[in-house]
């Protein structure tokens, strides 16, 4: 099965068979378009470097959010330590999960905070990052559906939490793939 594809006045064949019944779309052109990664490759950063830098990036946003969050909850961003910030986080706890049992507010507040510290710290330091960010992008979830519950589907998307869910998932998903790869990608260097 060939097909053509015009892109920037370049007509050539996009289309192979890569078996009986199907298809592959080889970069839609996009290489002959002068589009090759969006000129990343003449920048010197080729594809590895490129996905590196990117988790790296993920890793380091989703591991400092968690840790600043943290911080905020106990006074750290106003210059105190204290637990009265705490109760305040506890508070609002309560409000976000407002379908919850009043008796179940303050496990789930220490419960968060412990979690967020020890995923911060993890994906900061690049500590077992596939599953710490599978975590991660569950516990964002399961706080923006409670947000979503409680406050409207609006305070989760103004708060881009499931954004930062997605993101998480995302990163574990790509660690996955570079775990997988990187044997082989050792074993044919060595050849």
């Amino acid at each position: 099965m060939l097909s053509q594809l015009s892109v920037a006045g370049d007509t050539t064949d996009r289309l192979e068979t890569a078996g009986p019944d199907s298809a592959r779309l080889d970069n839609a052109g996009l290489d002959n378009a002068g589009l090759d990664n969006a000129g990343l490759d003449n920048a010197g950063l080729d594809n590895a470097g490129l996905d590196n830098a990117v988790r790296v990036y993920a890793r380091l946003a989703l591991g400092v959010a968690f840790l600043s969050a943290v911080a905020a909850r106990f006074g750290l961003w106003q210059g105190t330590f204290d637990l009265e910030h705490f109760a305040s986080f506890v508070q609002y706890t309560g409000t976000v999960n407002s379908f919850m049992p009043a008796a179940t507010i303050p496990f789930l507040a220490w419960a968060a905070t412990i979690t967020e510290i020890a995923f911060g710290i993890s994906l900061t330091i690049g500590f077992r990052v596939r599953w710490v960010a599978f975590g991660s992008a569950l516990l964002l979830a399961l706080f923006a559906t409670a947000m979503a519950v409680s406050f409207g589907l609006q305070s989760p998307m103004d708060h881009s939490v499931y954004s930062a869910s997605a993101c998480a998932l995302l990163l574990a998903l790509a660690e996955s793939r570079r775990v997988r790869t990187e044997p082989v990608a050792r074993a044919s260097s060595r050849s």
